[in-house]
């Protein structure tokens, strides 16, 4: 309807976070910034891939999960948006826990998968290192605040992309 009227020109301009893609048999996302390094991108796309086969097979038992209210997932967006890693993420009731905390809770949700994929100890191993050393945010925050200078926060994501 919106692409028949003219409101868009066609369905890659509706916004979403998550959906099957229109063309291939895959899951598009498009809730996280894009990871500063090939380890970091790495890590998300097996978090996600496990994700996706964790609800794969919930929904081969008739579980579809429970939707989120549309207020909570809202209010998580914002907070992983606004506190990243460093701070608290909410759950699906609406608890905030400490970012590591949640993500354990993650990797245990999806550890079926992370197990099938052989993906679970170079998981929590890079899940370790980030907490341990940051992620490209926080490194560019570190980087911002030792002098005030975009050349340091430039410098910084130039050498995470470098490798």
């Amino acid at each position: 309807m919106l692409v028949d009227s003219g409101v868009i020109l066609d369905r890659k301009m509706v916004y979403w976070d998550v959906r099957p893609s229109a063309n291939l048999p895959t899951v598009e996302v498009r809730v996280a910034d894009v990871p500063a390094t090939v380890e970091e991108t790495v890590l998300l796309a097996t978090l996600i891939r496990a994700a996706v086969m964790t609800a794969l097979q919930a929904d081969g038992r008739g579980d579809d999960g429970g939707r989120l209210p549309p207020a909570i997932l809202r209010a998580a967006y914002w907070k992983a948006a606004h506190d990243g890693l460093s701070g608290h993420l909410i759950d699906s009731v609406g608890s905030a826990a400490p970012a590591r905390q949640r993500l354990d809770e993650l990797v245990q949700r999806v550890r079926p998968a992370l197990d099938e994929l052989g993906e679970y100890d170079r998981v929590t191993a890079e899940l370790d290192r980030i907490m341990a050393q940051g992620n490209g945010a926080m490194r560019q925050r570190k980087a911002w605040q030792q002098r005030a200078d975009m050349m340091d926060v430039i410098n910084q994501a130039a050498a995470d992309t470098a490798g």
